[in-house]
C-alpha cells in the first residue's frame, strides 16, 4: 500500500545483528506510526593514496565488513579516490576504525562519527517535521505501542505538509527533601502534575498513595493518554534523572515509550529520549535563546506574556510547606500552575522551533538541548552530502584560541533613552557570500583568479559555490512567509560558527579572511549611522546601540544602507531605557515592562538569591527611574535589613550544581567544604547534586567557614557581613560605572535610616 507519513523522530535498535531503523511517525489517518526500514547498513569513507587493491584486502584482514566499494568524493571542494566502507552494525564502526586508521595508504576517515539514523535520514532526504510518501506493508508486531506498524517497502517522495495535530503534555513534579542535597533513594515525589489540551491531571502523597503509586499512576497515564510531545522544563537536566533514579530504587522502571521496554534513557547531547515521543526540554531551548536571558519558568511565562507572574515556591522549601497540612494544597496548587505553564510554553515555541528542525534535520528533542553551533553544523552536514563532500570527523582540541570578541566602537557608558538595537550579522553572511567563502574554495597555493582577504591575502576559488554559501543561500530562498525569528538566528550566529574551534569546518584562515572582508564594510556602516545624525553608544561585532533621531529616520537609513551594500540590516530592539556598564554588559526596558540583562545577569550564578534579587532590582530602578540616587538608598536600606537581621535564612543560601566528583575540584572552594561536611555526617553528596551553602561566623578563611544550609538553624550563627560585602561588591558592579564610589555606598547616615522607614519624606 502506498502511504504518507508525517516524522517525529528516528531510533534503531540491533535485532539478530541487523540494525532496524524506526520512523517514528503520524500516519494520514492520524494514528500513531512507526515505520520500519530494514534494508539500510552503517557505512563511512576512507580516502586513501596507493594501491586500493592491496588496501582494501588489508581492511578485510583487520576488519569485519560487509562491503568495501571504490568511489569518487569531493573533500574540500577536490575529487579524490575514497572506499566506501559498509558494515553489519553502528557499533562496529567505531572499532574498524581505530583499526583501519593504522593501516599503510589510509590518508583520513570521514563519515565515520555521523550517528546511524541522522546518516540514513540525510541519505534519503527525510526531516522530522516533514511528510514522505511510501510503499508499505501494514504488519503486527509484538513490542510496539504505536497504533499501526508498517514495514517500508519504498520511499517514494518527501514534502513539506501542514503539522497535523499532536498530542502534547506539560509535567512537573515536587519532591519532598529535608536536606536540601536530593537523595533519590530516600527522597519521595509528594506531587506529580500533568497538563494537555484536555485539561489537568494530578497525584499527590496522601494515606492511600506513596510516591511507587504517583510513579505508577504517572507511567499509566503516559500510556493511556499517548503523547507525542512531552514537555518539561528541566534545569540541570535533573528531573528525568531524579524520576528514573527514584523509580529504580523502588523497584518500578520507567517504560513509557512507544517500544515496549526502552527505558527513559540520556541520548545524544545530553537529553533523556523516550522512543516514539519527543521529550523536548525547553530550558534547552531558552538557554540557547539571545531573546531573553531568564530560565525561570515563572520569569519567562511572564516574560512572553504566556502566563502573570505567580509567586514561586523555592524547591528546597517544599518539604517545609508540605508538612504543614495547611499548605498542602499551596504547593499542589503550584506544580499543577508550573505543568500548564510548561505546555502553554511549549506550544508557544513549537511553531517557530518545527523550521528550525525541518532546516536542521535534528527531531525538536535533540533540537532543544542543542547549541546554536551544533545546529549549524547539522545543516551543513546535509548540505555537503547533497554534493558528495565528505564529512570531517570532528575533533575537539583543547589547544585551539577562542575568538575573543571585537568592540568595533567603546561603550559610552551611562543611562539613555530610546535606543534602538542593530542587528549586523548580515554584513559577515554578505561577506561570506560575496567572497565565496568557504573550507572548500580556500586556497592555499598560487590562485590567479580568486577572492582574497584584505590584510592576510588568503584566497577563495570564485566557483563553484562553497559549501558556506550554498548553505546560507538555502536559508535565504525560504519564503518570507515561513521565515521565523529562530531561522534568522541560525543565520546570524553563522559569525559565531566559523570562530567555533571545534567546529568539523574550522579554519583559522576562514575566521581571518571574515573579519577582514567585514570589518571595512562595518566601519562604513557606523560611519554612515553618525553622519546622519544618530549617537553611537556601544558597538561590537553583531550589534550597535544607537539613539538620536525617529524611528522613521532610521528605518530610511537602514533602507539606504542595505540597498548600498546588498545588506539585510534590522531593529532588533527597541529600549525605552537602557544602561550600558560594558562592552556585552548592558540592560534594556521594553515596551511592557520586560526587562533584558546581558551578560550582567550571567554573573549572578553563585550568589545568593537576596544579592541577586537586590542586584536586579538596582538595575530596574536604574531603567525605570533613571535616578542612581534611588538605587544607592535601596542598596543602603538592603544592608540595614540584613544588619538588623529581617532576613530568611533561605534568602542567603547560595546553591551550586556539582557537575562532576568532589576530588576534582579545587578543595579550597565552599561548596567543596560544605558538600564534604555534609558527607562526613551522613548525607549523599554526589555528581549532578546540589549544594546549598552558608558562611557562618568564626576563624579561619571563608571557604573553611562554608556549612551546608541545613547545619545552619539560627541566624546569629551566620556571617552577616560577608554577605554585606557581596551585596555591596555585586552592587558595585552595577554602580561604580554610574560614578558611585564604594566609600559612598558604604557609608549610612541617619537619613538613610530614616529613609528606610519612610519617615524623611516630605508630608
Amino acid at each position: 500500500m502506498i502511504k504518507d507519513f508525517f516524522i517525529l523522530d528516528f531510533s534503531y535498535e540491533i535485532k539478530d545483528n541487523i540494525p532496524l531503523i524506526y520512523i517514528w511517525s503520524i500516519d494520514d489517518e492520524g494514528n500513531s506510526c512507526v515505520v520500519v526500514e530494514r534494508n539500510f547498513k552503517p557505512y563511512f569513507y576512507l580516502v586513501y593514496e596507493g594501491n586500493g587493491d592491496e588496501i582494501i584486502e588489508n581492511i578485510r584482514k583487520n576488519c569485519e565488513v560487509l562491503l568495501i566499494t571504490k568511489v569518487k568524493r569531493k573533500y574540500l571542494g577536490n575529487v579524490v579516490d575514497a572506499l566506501l566502507v559498509q558494515t553489519s552494525t553502528p557499533t562496529q564502526i567505531k572499532r574498524c576504525r581505530e583499526k583501519i586508521s593504522r593501516i599503510n595508504g589510509i590518508k583520513s576517515i570521514f563519515d565515520a562519527d555521523i550517528r546511524f539514523t541522522m546518516r540514513y535520514s540525510i541519505d534519503f532526504d527525510l526531516r522530522p517535521f516533514t511528510w514522505f510518501k511510501a510503499e508499505v506493508s501494514e504488519v503486527k508486531l509484538e513490542g510496539f505501542r504505536a497504533k499501526k506498524v508498517y514495514i517500508l517497502d519504498k520511499i517514494l517522495s518527501h514534502y513539506e505538509g501542514k503539522i497535523p495535530e499532536l498530542r502534547a503534555i506539560g509535567i512537573d513534579f515536587q519532591i519532598y527533601s529535608k536536606y536540601g542535597s536530593l537523595n533519590p533513594r530516600k527522597d519521595p515525589i509528594v506531587v506529580l502534575s500533568l497538563w494537555s489540551k484536555e485539561g489537568s491531571m494530578q497525584f499527590s502523597l496522601d494515606e492511600s498513595m506513596d510516591d511507587l503509586k504517583i510513579i505508577r499512576k504517572f507511567v499509566d497515564y503516559i500510556l493511556n493518554y499517548d503523547p507525542d510531545i512531552i514537555y518539561v522544563f528541566d534545569v540541570d537536566v535533573f528531573h528525568w534523572k531524579y524520576i528514573t533514579e527514584r523509580a529504580n530504587s523502588l523497584g518500578v522502571k520507567i517504560d513509557i515509550g512507544r517500544k515496549i521496554g526502552s527505558e527513559v534513557s540520556q541520548g545524544t547531547y545530553g537529553h533523556y529520549s523516550i522512543s516514539g515521543r519527543l521529550n523536548v526540554d525547553l530550558v534547552g531551548l531558552l538557554m540557547n535563546e539571545r531573546l531573553t536571558g531568564h530560565v525561570d519558568l515563572i520569569e519567562v511565562a511572564n516574560y512572553l506574556g504566556i502566563s502573570p507572574r505567580r509567586d514561586s515556591l523555592n524547591w528546597y522549601e517544599i518539604s517545609r510547606h508540605w508538612d504543614d497540612e495547611k499548605n498542602r494544597d499551596l504547593v499542589k496548587q503550584y506544580s499543577l500552575e508550573n505543568a500548564k505553564s510548561i505546555y502553554l510554553l511549549g506550544n508557544f515555541l513549537l511553531s517557530p522551533y518545527s523550521e528550525l528542525v525541518k532546516i536542521t534535520g535534528l527531531p525538536l528533542d535533540k533540537l532543544s538541548v542543542a547549541s546554536w553551533g551544533n545546529r549549524i553544523e547539522a545543516s551543513l552536514i546535509r548540505t555537503a552530502a547533497k554534493s558528495e563532500e565528505l564529512i570531517p570527523i570532528r575533533m575537539d582540541n583543547p589547544n585551539r584560541s577562542s575568538k575573543i570578541k571585537k568592540t568595533v566602537i567603546e561603550p559610552k557608558i551611562g543611562i539613555y533613552s530610546d535606543a534602538y538595537v542593530l542587528d549586523i550579522s548580515s554584513v559577515y553572511l554578505s561577506v561570506i557570500r560575496k567572497f565565496n567563502i568557504g573550507p572548500d574554495t580556500l586556497v592555499k597555493g598560487q590562485c590567479d583568479d580568486c577572492y582574497a582577504s584584505t590584510i592576510s591575502n588568503y584566497k577563495f576559488k570564485r566557483e563553484p559555490s562553497s559549501l558556506y554559501k550554498t548553505f546560507l543561500e538555502e536559508l535565504s530562498n525560504i519564503q518570507d512567509i515561513r521565515k521565523s525569528e529562530v531561522i534568522e538566528e541560525l543565520m546570524s550566529s553563522f559569525y559565531d560558527y566559523i570562530h567555533w574551534t571545534n567546529s568539523r569546518w574550522y579554519s583559522r584562515e576562514i575566521a581571518s579572511a571574515v573579519d577582514e572582508l567585514s570589518y571595512e564594510i562595518v566601519k562604513l556602516v557606523i560611519d554612515l549611522i553618525k553622519n546622519s545624525g544618530f549617537e553611537v553608544i556601544l558597538a561590537n561585532d553583531l550589534l550597535v546601540f544607537v539613539k538620536g533621531g525617529s524611528g522613521d529616520k532610521l528605518n530610511e537609513l537602514i533602507f539606504k544602507i542595505n540597498s548600498l551594500y546588498d545588506l539585510n540590516l534590522k531593529v532588533r530592539k527597541i529600549y525605552r531605557s537602557l544602561l550600558i556598564l560594558g562592552n556585552d554588559r548592558y540592560a534594556g526596558l521594553l515596551e511592557g515592562d520586560k526587562i533584558d540583562i546581558a551578560r550582567i545577569g550571567k554573573e549572578d550564578m553563585d550568589l545568593c538569591e537576596l544579592v541577586r534579587n537586590v542586584k536586579r532590582k538596582v538595575i530596574e530602578e536604574i531603567l525605570i527611574s533613571k535616578d542612581v540616587k534611588k538605587a544607592v538608598k535601596l542598596v543602603k536600606s538592603a544592608v540595614i535589613k540584613l544588619r538588623r537581621g529581617e532576613f530568611n535564612i533561605g534568602e542567603l543560601i547560595t546553591w551550586v550544581h556539582i557537575e562532576k566528583d568532589l576530588s576534582e575540584y579545587d578543595k579550597q572552594l565552599a561548596f567543596v567544604v560544605a558538600a564534604r561536611k555534609a558527607i562526613q555526617s551522613g548525607y549523599l553528596i554526589s555528581k549532578d547534586s546540589r549544594i546549598g551553602y552558608l558562611i557562618v561566623k568564626g576563624h579561619g578563611s571563608v571557604h573553611d567557614r562554608a556549612e551546608p544550609f541545613f547545619f545552619v538553624k539560627e541566624k546569629n550563627r551566620i556571617d552577616i557581613e560577608y554577605y554585606v560585602e557581596q551585596l555591596l561588591r555585586e552592587s558595585l558592579k552595577v554602580l561604580t560605572p554610574l560614578g558611585v564610589s564604594e566609600e559612598s555606598l558604604k557609608k549610612t547616615n541617619i537619613t538613610d535610616i530614616l529613609d528606610m522607614f519612610g519617615a524623611s519624606k516630605k508630608k
